[in-house]
């Protein structure tokens, strides 16, 4: 499956933000916090 890479800067969703906020305080690796973001999009 191919990941889409999108920079964070680019977000402007809310939701989205608020979704990456939390997940930073969950995850070790950028990959974990790519998976969070996969489910919340």
């Amino acid at each position: 499956m191919k990941c889409e890479q999108i920079e964070i800067g680019a977000i402007a969703d809310v939701h989205m933000l608020r979704a990456i906020h939390e997940g930073l305080k969950r995850v070790s690796t950028p990959e974990e916090l790519r998976q969070i973001y996969q489910r919340t999009n």
